[in-house]
């Protein structure tokens, strides 16, 4: 075996990405089921006793570390402090250290629970972040002269005021993105992440190169150990002062292995330090694999490092081909990076290699004469701090005015799924597999470009559309989205209140055309989501009654789509599925002013009953047996109707909610358990899918079917 700690690092991989996304389904679920949505519990305070660890005083957030009261373990949660002037002139004036009151009650798994969806309690949980809460109250305990984390944060902001003082707001925003990952003052930083540029300003490889080649030219030590020790204690200085950071930590663990590899007189071996990186930063915190940040990094770098030098590498150095090999390691990288892009942001930007290629090479320059600038402050160097920073702002602003010039468009292609990701996890598996034993070159290609094939035709079949309904009942939080996906197309009842992007929902699914929508009713938990639809599909048929009609008219982006008004029972055709819309019609509620479907598929009967009071549900007929019904207005005790659960055999009822209003109601349940109804919420479930095909019906949800 060649690489026997690769392997081992792959093993881990797996496991520990298993281990603890298992760990945050099952915190979650605990977290919900521990606080229920329908109970109002009174505030109870609880006093923790810590540092902060980082904040951003515009976002009224900070990351705070403190002792679990469960497991006397340090433990860190993300404090809001809206409306609290007395907490921010504290920070301000440099106390980090605090006594904070909290309402454990709080519900800190707030997200909705989607597969592929954003999830910022996830997110938060990768960071090591264990949920968020509001600061009920605080007291200070003053400045705290032995606490390293404070001096490192008086010393961050004291570079940041700095910058302030020394440069436009232009340049000094961009100047805290690149040396201290700050990225709070950045107007235009989506621009740069929409090209493709967001990693220029990761705390990463280039920082730590650049730093690392030049304690090599000025620490002249005749003791080989001795400068490698004096260069890694200046490097996690450096680390330590930028904090907490994965790609960080990556490129400080490699510069270790490399250093290492020197002592023992031993080849360095890029896969090698790959794996030895990994595993140092999951012993410290295995959280981190789940993390966005750790997987791009590390794929950015194993994309860099191995297969662009596998592949395409070129040894020729004449002026020529260096200007050739720039132009094709930004083209190549781009198509090699454009997986996990898709996977994680959905989008791509097909000019983002031009970008690179032009912006790259420029914060390469840009880069060593900020540190050169920072070292010259701290040393208070007036003349050199001068021209550094005439010249770095004349670079900031020549790299800013390109930026402007650049083309911006954004490619989503409908093609790409986040499943797909799966094949490339393959091919990379294989990959390193080969390249970490022993066996024969030829052997080797043959195996893997056998195997890249085998791939490539497996995804294939397994993106040929399947001929099965599936009935998404999407976590929206409090409001209604459902999703009827038919071989890669849909209808759509109701849109949420669109703080979830649907859009990104109906893509991850696969979803290339959206046939038709229809809206039970006319508030904005049931089409708020409608806006971002029509900006990205076009929508054959809209489904409407007349007072969702006006309300839709009086927006100024919807009043000109064109809708089908219902005033009469209507029966749709799609596909194979047969869906039969009843208007219910009220003059003094919203709610039972509304329509009703009913779905037909293959035997299989179900209703969405929008948000109708259980009066209403009388004037209904409805079939005797009942696969299964959204229960009406969020299982709210209005929607209660006994005749109704009683007199008809209903499998399953999914309730969309949240916390919001203290729903489902305790009757409504209690009336579903006493008819043998199964119960699915989403803020229990997450997502609930319903899979109907032939005579076969599955149901499965994301929270709980989670391994």
């Amino acid at each position: 075996m060649k690489r026997f700690l690769v392997v081992i690092a792959f093993v881990m991989w797996m496991f520990t990405f298993l281990v603890s996304k298992h760990n945050y389904i099952r915190t979650v679920e605990e977290h919900r089921i521990n606080l229920p949505s329908n109970i109002e519990i009174g505030q109870q305070l609880h006093s923790f006793e810590g540092r902060i660890i980082s904040y951003d005083i515009e976002k009224s957030s900070m990351v705070f570390e403190t002792t679990s009261p469960v497991s006397n373990k340090h433990i860190r949660y993300r404090l809001l402090f809206k409306n609290q002037p007395e907490l921010i002139s504290e920070i301000i004036n440099q106390n980090y250290h605090f006594t904070i009151d909290l309402d454990l009650n709080q519900n800190i798994f707030r997200s909705p629970k989607n597969p592929y969806g954003f999830d910022y309690d996830f997110y938060l949980f990768s960071q090591g972040i264990h949920g968020q809460f509001y600061v009920q109250d605080f007291r200070s305990k003053g400045v705290q002269t032995n606490c390293a984390h404070c001096s490192r944060l008086a010393f961050r902001e004291m570079i940041a005021l700095n910058l302030d003082e020394r440069y436009s707001d232009e340049v000094s925003s961009f100047l805290k993105a690149i040396l201290l990952g700050d990225r709070s003052d950045m107007v235009n930083y989506d621009t740069y992440k929409d090209m493709g540029l967001a990693h220029i300003f990761a705390i990463s490889g280039l920082h730590f190169g650049l730093i690392y080649k030049l304690l090599q030219k000025l620490i002249k030590l005749p003791n080989r150990i001795m400068k490698s020790v004096l260069i890694m204690m200046f490097l996690f200085a450096f680390s330590f002062w930028i904090g907490p950071s994965y790609s960080a930590y990556r490129a400080f663990a490699l510069i270790g292995y490399l250093e290492v590899a020197r002592l023992l007189h031993r080849n360095p071996d890029v896969m090698t330090g790959i794996a030895f990186s990994s595993l140092v930063i999951l012993a410290i915190r295995p959280v981190a694999i789940l993390s966005q940040s750790f997987q791009l990094s590390f794929y950015a770098y194993f994309c860099v490092a191995v297969i662009y030098r596998t592949f395409f590498g070129n040894t020729s150095i004449s002026r020529i081909s260096r200007l050739f090999q720039s132009i094709k390691f930004s083209m190549v990288l781009q198509i090699l990076l454009m997986p996990a892009t898709l996977f994680y942001f959905h989008q791509i930007n097909i000019y983002g290699f031009l970008a690179n290629l032009l912006i790259v090479p420029l914060i390469g320059l840009i880069l060593p004469v900020a540190l050169l600038d920072l070292v010259s402050t701290m040393m208070r160097l007036g003349m050199a701090n001068a021209i550094l920073s005439s010249i770095l702002s004349l670079l900031v602003d020549c790299m800013e005015k390109i930026i402007q010039r650049l083309p911006s468009d954004l490619y989503e292609p409908v093609w790409f799924r986040p499943d797909d990701y799966g094949l490339l996890l393959c091919v990379f598996s294989l990959f390193v597999i080969l390249r970490s034993f022993y066996f024969d070159k030829g052997i080797k290609k043959y195996v893997l470009y056998s195997g890249i094939t085998g791939i490539i035709i497996l995804g294939l079949v397994s993106a040929l559309p399947r001929n099965e309904l599936a009935i998404d009942f999407v976590d929206v939080g409090h409001g209604d989205f459902s999703v009827l996906n038919f071989k890669n197309r849909a209808v759509l009842i109701d849109t949420g209140d669109g703080y979830m992007d649907c859009v990104d929902y109906l893509k991850d699914q696969g979803i290339i055309s959206v046939d038709a929508i229809i809206l039970s009713h006319a508030h904005h938990d049931h089409i708020g989501g409608l806006e971002k639809l029509i900006a990205d599909y076009d929508i054959e048929h809209l489904y409407v009654n007349q007072e969702t009609y006006d309300v839709l008219n009086m927006n100024m982006k919807l009043k000109d789509l064109e809708m089908t008004l219902i005033e009469k029972p209507n029966r749709i055709y799609w596909n194979q599925v047969i869906l039969d819309i009843t208007p219910v019609n009220s003059i003094v509620d919203t709610n039972d002013n509304a329509l009703v479907v009913k779905l037909e598929y293959n035997d299989r009967v179900g209703y969405f009953l929008g948000d109708i009071s259980g009066s209403k549900i009388d004037v209904l007929e409805f079939e005797e047996v009942i696969d299964f019904v959204k229960v009406p207005h969020h299982g709210s005790k209005t929607s209660i109707n006994r005749s109704f659960y009683s007199d008809h055999t209903i499998s399953n009822a999914i309730i969309s909610h949240n916390m919001k209003y203290s729903m489902p109601n305790a009757d409504v349940i209690n009336l579903l358990l006493s008819n043998e109804v199964g119960i699915y919420t989403t803020y229990n479930n997450g997502s609930v899918q319903l899979n109907i095909k032939g005579d076969t019906m599955k149901l499965k949800s994301y929270l709980n079917d989670n391994p």
